[in-house]
């Protein structure tokens, strides 16, 4: 998924990182879940890499230069444990 999007996984389609009819693999290590809307952006040059197992996105050159593969951690469980354990912290105390 591209960094920030927030769309459920049941919502998804499924990506080929190298598409299938070009001898890609259907194995889970080579496949991303990706919303429609950022389907259609994977056809207009932004990238999927799989990185020591998680899959991560690269804008296309003309919107990031440097190519910088970037991961969603929108849905990132350890992310959203710290959010609520500073939200905890920071209630007042009843």
């Amino acid at each position: 998924m591209r960094p920030g999007c927030t769309i459920p996984a049941d919502w998804c389609e499924v990506h080929h990182l190298i598409p299938w009819q070009h001898g890609g693999r259907t194995d889970l290590d080579e496949l991303a879940l990706v919303c429609p809307h950022d389907h259609d952006e994977l056809d207009r040059g932004a990238t999927l890499t799989m990185i020591n197992g998680t899959p991560h996105w690269t804008e296309p050159p003309h919107l990031d230069p440097q190519q910088t593969p970037r991961r969603n951690t929108a849905h990132h469980i350890p992310r959203i444990l710290t959010h609520l354990t500073e939200a905890a912290a920071a209630a007042p105390d009843p």
